[in-house]
C-alpha cells in the first residue's frame, strides 16, 4: 500500500485534492480495463455515457479491486486519527468518447436524497481512478478549482446546510456564487487516483481529436460518522481531516 506524504495531506486539505500515481499495478489495471470494456452503460449524453454498480455481498470484482489496491487505506490516511472511512457499496463508471466538449462550469456531486431525519446523503471524498491516461491538453479527464471546498464551506456556514439541498434542486445552478481561482487540469498515467474533497468544485474535460475512450472509475466515500457530523464537515470542510487543538 502507498503512504500518503505529510505535503500530499496538506496539499488536500489545502487544494482540496491529490492525484496518486502507480496505484494499481498492471493486472488490476486491466481487470479494471476489462471490466469497463464489458459493462452496460446509460446515456448522459451523445459521448458520455454512464454505469453504476451495486456491489455484491461477496466476491465483488470492483469492490475487490478497491481493497486489493489498497485505495481505502490511503483514503483513511488523509483522515483524523479516530477516524476511518466505511468501504463503499457503489461504484460508478463514466465512459467519454471524443467529441465531447466538456461544462466550462465547476459542479460538485448534489445529493441524490433528502432523507426523513434532513440528512441529504452527502459524501465525504470523491475518489477516481483512472483508467486510461490524463495527461494531453485535448483530453484531460478534469478540471478543479483549487481551494473551492474552503470557500464553499465558508458559503455554507453564513447561509445554512440546506443550500445543498437547494442547489440540488435549482435548474443550471451546480455551484455557490463564491469568487474562484482559476481551474487546474488534473494530469496522471493510467492507474493513477484522485481523492477530491466533497464540496470542491470540479468539471469533466474535454475529449476532442483522434483520443480513445476515456473511462474512470469513481467511488463516493463517508466516515462512519457522517451522519452525526454532516453539518460541521459541510461548515468545517477541514474537520475530517485536520485534528482539533
Amino acid at each position: 500500500m502507498l503512504q500518503i506524504s505529510s505535503d500530499q495531506h496538506q496539499q488536500f486539505c489545502r487544494d482540496g485534492f491529490i492525484v496518486v500515481p502507480n496505484v494499481l499495478n498492471d493486472e488490476q489495471l486491466r481487470r479494471a480495463q476489462a471490466y469497463a470494456s464489458g459493462a452496460e452503460y446509460d446515456d448522459l449524453h451523445p459521448n458520455r455515457k454512464d454505469h453504476r454498480r451495486i456491489f455484491e455481498e461477496s466476491g465483488d470484482v470492483i469492490r475487490d479491486l478497491y481493497q486489493e489496491a489498497g485505495i481505502g487505506e490511503m483514503a483513511n490516511q488523509l483522515l483524523r486519527a479516530d477516524l476511518r472511512f466505511e468501504t463503499p457499496g457503489h461504484a460508478q463508471i463514466i465512459r467519454t468518447t471524443p467529441p465531447y466538449d466538456g461544462p466550462a462550469v465547476p459542479h460538485f456531486d448534489t445529493p441524490g436524497n433528502l432523507l426523513p431525519d434532513g440528512f441529504p446523503t452527502i459524501f465525504n471524498v470523491l475518489v477516481g481512478v483512472w483508467l486510461c491516461d490524463h495527461y494531453l491538453p485535448d483530453r484531460p479527464g478534469v478540471w478543479v478549482w483549487p481551494g473551492s471546498h474552503i470557500l464553499f464551506g465558508q458559503y455554507l456556514s453564513e447561509h445554512g446546510t440546506g443550500v445543498v439541498w437547494e442547489l440540488a434542486q435549482t435548474n443550471g445552478v451546480r455551484y455557490p456564487d463564491v469568487a474562484l481561482d482559476e481551474p487546474v487540469q488534473l494530469v496522471g498515467t493510467a492507474g493513477s487516483v484522485v481523492f477530491a474533497h466533497y464540496l470542491l468544485g470540479h468539471a469533466s474535460g474535454p475529449h476532442q481529436g483522434e483520443a480513445p475512450v476515456r473511462e474512470t472509475l469513481y467511488f463516493r466515500i463517508v466516515t462512519s460518522t457522517i451522519r452525526e457530523t454532516w453539518k460541521r464537515d459541510l461548515c468545517e470542510p477541514l474537520s475530517p481531516y485536520i485534528q482539533a487543538e
